[in-house]
């Protein structure tokens, strides 16, 4: 990430979020800890295959392929990284 994005994140966030706590309110989003504290609310979980990318992504791209036999898939890219999992109705 450049430090010039950086910035324009930080700036960003403290500006649209005025209501942030002042101890976080120049933090950069998005915030990854306190996850324990909302867990209670998790709706699902579901294990991710992880492979390299075909083509890396600046961008955070979904992707849903069609259905092969019964499953479809999602895959999620982001940078030279993606996460994949079959998705079937029950």
């Amino acid at each position: 990430m450049s430090r010039l994005f950086a910035c324009c994140v930080a700036l960003a966030a403290a500006s649209s979020v005025a209501a942030a706590p002042p101890d976080v309110a120049n933090e950069l989003w998005p915030r990854l800890d306190g996850y324990d504290k909302i867990t209670s609310s998790e709706v699902l979980r579901v294990p991710l295959k992880r492979s390299a990318a075909a083509e890396p992504m600046e961008r955070f791209l979904v992707a849903m392929a069609p259905a092969k036999g019964a499953a479809s898939s999602i895959t999620f890219t982001w940078g030279d990284q993606s996460w994949t999992t079959d998705i079937t109705a029950k």
